[in-house]
């Protein structure tokens, strides 16, 4: 079969969709024809292959994948610790690590996994799809931890309170 057969599939479809009162359908067909136009006399095989090989995502090798300085996890995962529930003093940290260069996806992941697993020895693999992603869970696990030792300090002065 060649891509000219699928044009004539692909016709016959349209005229359905016409038929039916889906012309959006239908137009939005009617381009994909046009489209194919210039590749009537190849091969589906042959058009499927190059659209594939066209339509991959370009990644980086995946040795480059690998490579996360500990370095840079190790000074960012500190100062964030270091910052407590400071909320100044985690912004600052924050803002540092958000500017920092050196921090690309694998050290920001593996910064946001060690920023969440250390407190409690946990080893949960968090997965991140983007840098964006990871540092939103690093202020979200502030943002939890800050609200947890502000309750904690709530009933800590209601108790002294009750019993003082």
């Amino acid at each position: 079969m060649n891509v000219k057969e699928l044009q004539d599939a692909l016709r016959t479809l349209e005229s359905a969709f016409n038929a039916g009162g889906a012309s959006k359908q239908a137009r939005e067909i009617s381009d994909l024809i046009a489209a194919l136009d210039s590749h009537a006399d190849t091969s589906l095989e042959e058009f499927a292959e190059a659209a594939s090989s066209r339509m991959q995502p370009k990644r980086r090798s995946e040795a480059r994948d690998n490579e996360v300085s500990m370095e840079v996890v190790a000074a960012h995962t500190d100062c964030l610790f270091a910052a407590g529930n400071d909320r100044a003093l985690f912004d600052q940290a924050f803002g540092n690590l958000k500017s920092d260069k050196m921090a690309k996806f694998g050290e920001v992941t593996e910064i946001a996994r060690r920023y969440r697993n250390q407190p409690t020895g946990a080893t949960h693999p968090y997965k991140f799809d983007s840098k964006t992603k990871a540092l939103d869970f690093i202020f979200a696990t502030y943002m939890s931890r800050a609200d947890a030792e502000n309750r904690l300090n709530i009933i800590d002065q209601m108790t002294r309170w009750a019993n003082g």
